[in-house]
């Protein structure tokens, strides 16, 4: 079971916000102290905050306490536990945190006005057409679509920057349907998902692992109020 964490973080108060620093990892509030834009400050908080209290969920309550490692590309993982994969975004007011029995990548996007000239440096020549053939005030959502869906692809994998995003193109299709193609064929087997959000706001998750996935929203008194979160780390 593919499990997706929303969290959203638009009325987080300077009290929550204390009390979640106090108790997650060293790193984490070296990280988070370091940053100037409080929202910022929030979403990378609240990152950490969503996926620990998700792994307590899941997984063994002994990962919860247990400190992220990185692959060589930088994507965060709990090194000694093999079976719990999971991936962070945050954007806006929200935050997500995916977890599963496999490599899997989120990205979530809040819809802020863009210019054609981005997709032209990053997309593939036929998500380019796609758009092109739309009028500007049609573009926006696909926009967000294919962006959203390469970005989970990028994380998936766990290359960064390394796999050009032109490389490779994933389409929506009118009926729904999502396609790979490019030189990875394994993708091809890969469950590609938007997930609908309401607002000006993008999700899509992207998974080796084939299955349903569950949306789970926790409110913020369910975070404080898990025991977990009394650890000092």
């Amino acid at each position: 079971m593919i499990k997706l964490y929303m969290l959203g973080i638009k009325n987080v108060s300077a009290a929550q916000f204390d009390h979640f620093m106090k108790r997650v990892s060293p790193e984490r509030t070296r990280q988070v102290q370091r940053i100037r834009n409080w929202r910022d400050a929030v979403r990378s908080l609240f990152g950490e905050v969503l996926v620990r209290w998700a792994v307590r969920q899941v997984g063994p309550a002994a990962a919860f306490s247990k400190p992220w490692s990185r692959s060589a590309f930088g994507k965060p993982v709990f090194a000694d536990e093999p079976d719990i994969h999971f991936n962070i975004s945050h954007s806006g007011d929200w935050v997500a945190a995916a977890m599963g029995p496999a490599e899997l990548g989120v990205d979530v996007e809040q819809m802020l006005p863009v210019d054609l000239g981005i997709a032209e440096s990053f997309f593939s020549p036929a998500e380019l057409g796609q758009l092109q053939s739309l009028t500007q005030e049609e573009r926006l959502g696909p926009f967000y679509d294919i962006w959203t869906l390469k970005e989970s692809y990028i994380k998936c994998i766990g290359k960064g920057l390394s796999q050009p995003l032109d490389s490779f193109a994933i389409m929506v299709h009118p009926d729904g349907t999502i396609e790979y193609s490019g030189p990875d064929e394994e993708a091809c087997h890969y469950q590609f998902t938007l997930i609908p959000m309401e607002g000006p706001y993008k999700l899509a998750v992207c998974s080796k692992a084939i299955g349903p996935i569950e949306i789970v929203e926790p409110e913020m008194d369910q975070l404080l109020e898990m025991e977990c979160f009394q650890v000092n780390f």
